[in-house]
């Protein structure tokens, strides 16, 4: 059973009725955008002209950071690509259409699984079900990169600006240690491993992930690393577009921080937790400025509202079907 059949199992369906299921589809993610943008703060006559005095006051950088977006999402495709373009030609272009079809129905589900949905049906009939683990691993290895580097960040936080004693920091390491255990006795029982790994649903969707190279796995966290340092250069650039005072260093820390909650944090609302986390860290480490929480919504406007809204109109490429069948 291919990935796309858990939607239309066994359904045998008029071309017509695939058309209108992606205008379905349109009309749900424009629903839902104008849903998300209705009465909001940052629509405020005082955001606007927070915003226009802002980018006038540095518009090389506000520039910057428009010119950075084409970058953070390109380098998500360069990584789609990677992972895909050994299984099938996918050039750049289909590349990067996928990840913006992810991104605008990601945009309106839960957790961004439309991501999985919007990639996996741009791809042909017979290969979809089996990339399903290239959609994953490209989405961990960016968590990841944000794990590493906001959970440094808070390690350096806790211990520079509250009074927290490391001591009940081990207190995680046991179960830590209990898992690893596990794993390693699971690891010596080869039959049990093996059985596992050969459960058929895990091979249908990440068995191919073992035909990888070591070297696509490298580049894979090259091109987490460096979008993981645009989308942060962006954010700094904003804080300074604001004239949040504070040291590089200082604007850094609460960067990761933020990013790092808006990962970890279990929620349906991806705004609100990042709202928070800006407002909640950089008062913590002394920036307590209304303006955090704008830039914190800029930089989702730029990327993530402004792909989504590309996003929609490409949802008319995805196929549910072979193509002869539709």
């Amino acid at each position: 059973m291919q990935f796309s059949q858990i939607i239309f199992k066994k359904a045998e369906l008029r071309p017509y009725t695939y058309q209108a299921v992606k205008v379905l589809i349109f009309l749900f993610l424009a629903a839902y955008t104008v849903y998300t943008l209705n009465d909001k703060p940052y629509w405020s006559l005082h955001f606007l002209n927070d915003l226009r005095e802002a980018v006038f006051s540095a518009p090389g950088k506000a520039l910057l950071v428009v010119l950075l977006l084409p970058a953070n999402w390109g380098l998500e495709a360069l990584k789609w690509q990677t992972m895909v373009k050994r299984f099938h030609p996918l050039s750049y272009t289909e590349a990067y259409k996928g990840i913006l079809t992810g991104v605008a129905m990601g945009f309106a589900t839960p957790h961004g699984l439309g991501d999985y949905f919007g990639r996996i049906l741009r791809l042909p009939y017979r290969e979809r079900s089996s990339l399903v683990g290239a959609v994953f691993l490209t989405r961990m290895a960016q968590l990841a990169v944000t794990v590493i580097a906001g959970g440094l960040s808070l390690l350096y936080f806790i211990g520079a600006y509250t009074s927290f004693s490391f001591r009940w920091l081990f207190l995680p390491v046991i179960p830590a240690l209990v898992i690893l255990l596990a794993a390693l006795l699971v690891s010596r029982n080869r039959p049990l491993l093996y059985n596992l790994v050969r459960q058929p649903w895990i091979q249908r969707f990440f068995g191919r992930l073992q035909e990888h190279s070591s070297g696509e796995f490298i580049r894979l966290a090259l091109f987490s690393v460096l979008r993981y340092g645009v989308f942060t250069l962006q954010f700094v650039l904003l804080i300074q577009l604001y004239n949040i005072p504070g040291t590089l260093l200082i604007q850094l820390l609460g960067v990761n921080l933020i990013f790092l909650a808006k990962s970890v944090i279990p929620t349906l609302f991806d705004l609100g937790v990042r709202e928070y986390a800006a407002w909640y860290f950089f008062a913590a480490l002394g920036l307590e400025n209304p303006h955090i929480v704008q830039a914190s919504i800029v930089l989702w406007l730029v990327n993530v509202l402004s792909p989504s809204l590309i996003g929609m109109f490409l949802v008319f490429g995805i196929r549910f079907r072979p193509r002869h069948d539709q």
